[in-house]
């Protein structure tokens, strides 16, 4: 079959704006795979869908996910990095109604990628991305007839380029199968909600037991001879996720309550996720033992982890965020009780 040498899409922006808070790469790339494939209202921006960042951080549940990996090594910075698999990512894509296609096969990726861009749609992709040896990005261009990829990484809008072997996945989406309205998508999100928060398997857990064993963790010296200043994956990564989280998943709330009146019952959600922003320090009104304010939040040290009184109290304060995070799950899974059960 004869290709173009090369050819770009015509949609090009950052897939996530970290200054926003979208700390979280799947969902970005989610988003901008959406921005080509949903059907947009008349008069509506060309690029403009429900189907954004937002949606998809709600959906997936990382907006509101604590993560912990039970050996302490990084493995990403959201549960949608933590498990990745196929059944996962078409499973979020059926959860709106459309099909998607998780292809490994490093034979199909070239032509796959070609008749894709050559359609206008971006293509997932999870593999060496940014200086990491996994990640997820979008492919907007092909090069050398589809054997250079072309796709940027989160809010960078320089090119980056990769090849077959780099990648370890593609993520093509496909037609809209079912019509699932929106009140659903964000109802549906909350029901299934509590199982993601109490996650445990060999290798991580999520929720409230994420910040038991972070502070179990702790605890026992498992930072004793790692230094702690300016060491993301260590430690910092799981204090972004708590930030992140208190701090920006209330647009998918608000829009949820608006969609479906009666889950009134959200708004003290809300509030609880509220109580965690202040337990990191991020909110207006900080606790006044936040992790800023005792040295384990962004600018933690060593000095700070190893000095046994403030260790303890830091300890102290995850466990606070996992009490909060057991209460999360109570309160959906008594309000939304009959549909959790479905």
């Amino acid at each position: 079959m004869t290709t173009k040498q090369s050819n770009i899409i015509t949609n090009i922006h950052p897939v996530t704006d970290n200054y926003r808070g979208e700390n979280y790469w799947f969902n970005g790339c989610a988003a901008y795979v959406m921005e080509a494939l949903a059907p947009k209202e008349k008069g509506e921006s060309v690029w403009q869908t429900d189907y954004d960042y937002s949606l998809f951080a709600g959906v997936t549940g990382d907006n509101y996910t604590q993560i912990w990996p039970l050996d302490g090594m990084f493995r990403g910075y959201c549960a949608s990095d933590f498990i990745s698999n196929a059944e996962y990512v078409v499973g979020i894509f059926d959860k709106i109604g459309y099909a998607a296609e998780y292809v490994t096969d490093k034979t199909q990726f070239t032509q796959k990628v070609v008749n894709s861009i050559d359609k206008n749609v971006p293509i997932i992709c999870y593999g060496k991305t940014g200086g990491y040896p996994e990640g997820w990005t979008v492919i907007g261009g092909y090069e050398d007839d589809g054997s250079t990829f072309i796709h940027m990484a989160t809010a960078n809008y320089g090119e980056e380029k990769s090849s077959v072997s780099d990648v370890i996945a593609m993520i093509f989406v496909g037609d809209k199968v079912r019509d699932v309205p929106l009140a659903r998508v964000y109802r549906e999100a909350f029901a299934r909600l509590p199982k993601l928060l109490t996650t445990k398997t060999d290798e991580y857990v999520f929720g409230a037991q994420a910040f038991r064993e972070w502070a179990n963790f702790i605890e026992r010296g498992g930072y004793d001879s790692i230094e702690l200043t300016n060491n993301w994956e260590a430690y910092t990564n799981y204090v972004c996720v708590l930030a992140t989280n208190g701090s920006c998943c209330y647009s998918f709330l608000e829009k949820a309550m608006e969609l479906n009146p009666d889950l009134v019952f959200l708004s003290g959600i809300s509030a609880l996720y509220r109580k965690l922003g202040s337990a990191w320090g991020g909110e207006s009104i900080p606790d006044e033992d936040c992790l800023e304010a005792l040295g384990g939040g962004f600018n933690v040290t060593s000095e700070t982890m190893n000095a046994p009184d403030k260790r303890l109290r830091i300890i102290n304060k995850l466990r606070y965020c996992a009490d909060i995070s057991d209460e999360i799950v109570r309160m959906i899974s008594e309000k939304m009780a009959s549909e959790i059960a479905l």
